[in-house]
């Protein structure tokens, strides 16, 4: 089982951590062995010669002091979004939820339609009459087909694409709004009403 890494304060390391290199690509850079940085970071070895040159090179490019507790320290500057891709996630946010929205108005339309359905097959049933013809045959079929329908547009699973939906709108509406403020955009009265 490796040992945990002992964060190092020499001069490699913290440079090798301010801009974010590996052991092996600052190696390649000074022109050494990844063991020899290795080394050099964990204070057993100093670089020395061309490869010394270039790592002062390196050191004079890092804020001063130099060191892993000031880099740590630092707070990060503010990074400045472009707004192109946050704009054109926002108009995805704005399409897709009125593309759910009118999947969610379908099911419920198709839902009230079943129910309505379910309403009156007791009193057509009673209507028919006895199946001792073709006719009479066909219509309790029909009757049966138009009642597996009805009974599908009302299952647990359109119960729950209802449920999905409902949080999928929501979710983008949400997001939209995330991205209104980030980009200090008016909020849409239209589009961010939820079902």
């Amino acid at each position: 089982m490796p040992y945990p890494a002992i964060p190092s304060d020499t001069l490699a390391a913290a440079i090798r951590q301010y801009l974010g290199l590996t052991q092996a690509e600052l190696a390649a850079y000074l022109g050494v062995t990844r063991a020899q940085v290795a080394h050099a970071e964990a204070g057993r070895r100093v670089i020395r010669g061309e490869a010394s040159r270039r790592l002062g090179g390196l050191a004079r490019l890092l804020p001063a002091p130099i060191g892993p507790a000031d880099t740590e320290a630092a707070t990060p500057e503010p990074v400045t979004p472009a707004t192109g891709p946050l704009r054109r996630r926002l108009a995805r946010c704005i399409w897709e939820a009125a593309n759910r929205r009118a999947e969610l108005l379908a099911l419920d339309a198709g839902a009230a339609q079943a129910r309505r359905w379910q309403a009156v097959l007791p009193a057509l049933r009673a209507l028919l009459p006895a199946p001792d013809s073709a006719a009479a045959a066909r219509q309790h079929r029909r009757l049966a087909d138009w009642a597996a329908r009805a009974g599908a547009a009302t299952d647990p699973e359109q119960a729950a694409a209802r449920v999905l939906l409902t949080l999928r709108i929501r979710f983008l509406a949400a997001e939209a709004a995330a991205l209104r403020e980030l980009l200090s955009e008016p909020a849409d009265p239209v589009g961010s009403a939820e079902k």
